[in-house]
């Protein structure tokens, strides 16, 4: 396969945990990317052609537009060999995305809700302090370090003020957006 078209565009917001794995992939393979930090349900008619079921992240290179994470990064490593984040013995690499999809179903359940849980909805909820040993064993990649000052300031921003301020803060923010100002459903009941 030929080499990737640099930067890829990603549609998602920095504060999921899903856009964050595909970003952290890029970061680790050192692909460029902009992103368009919008959230599902403020996405457009463009984005629902994308995203029928209205869900990021979204990743969008040369003429392939992919959602979900794991089919992301897996159309990554593939593009992308080097440095490889899956093993090379098939075998090896099989039980990986087996255990990439339990993490992503099962295990996020507890894990991907429980980090969410300390990040934002004992933040924003209850009015309580993350347990902040926790949260940084999380994040104590260097991909992850470079992320974290946008997720913050995702969390911390009005919907409608955060294209901007990401923009502001140095997040590689796409030229044009699949967003909105009105929120639409997708096909999927919420």
């Amino acid at each position: 396969m030929g080499a990737l078209h640099e930067p890829v565009r990603v549609v998602g917001s920095y504060a999921s945990p899903y856009v964050r794995k595909v970003l952290v992939t890029l970061l680790e393979k050192g692909i460029a990317y902009e992103i368009d930090p919008i959230v599902p349900f403020m996405g457009d008619d463009r984005f629902a052609a994308l995203s029928p079921l209205r869900r990021v992240p979204v990743l969008i290179d040369d003429a392939v537009a992919l959602c979900d994470s794991s089919v992301i990064c897996q159309y990554l490593e593939d593009r992308r060999a080097e440095p490889a984040l899956y093993p090379q013995d098939v075998t090896d690499r099989a039980r990986a995305r087996w255990l990439e999809e339990f993490a992503d179903t099962r295990m996020g359940d507890v894990f991907v809700w429980r980090l969410f849980n300390q990040l934002v909805i004992r933040r924003f909820v209850w009015n309580e302090e993350p347990d902040q040993a926790l949260v940084e064993r999380a994040f104590s990649r260097p991909s992850f370090a470079t992320l974290k000052p946008f997720e913050k300031l995702t969390l911390r921003t009005p919907i409608a003020e955060v294209r901007e301020a990401l923009a502001a803060a140095g997040a590689p923010v796409m030229r044009e957006t699949y967003g909105t100002a009105t929120p639409r459903r997708g096909v999927m009941p919420t």
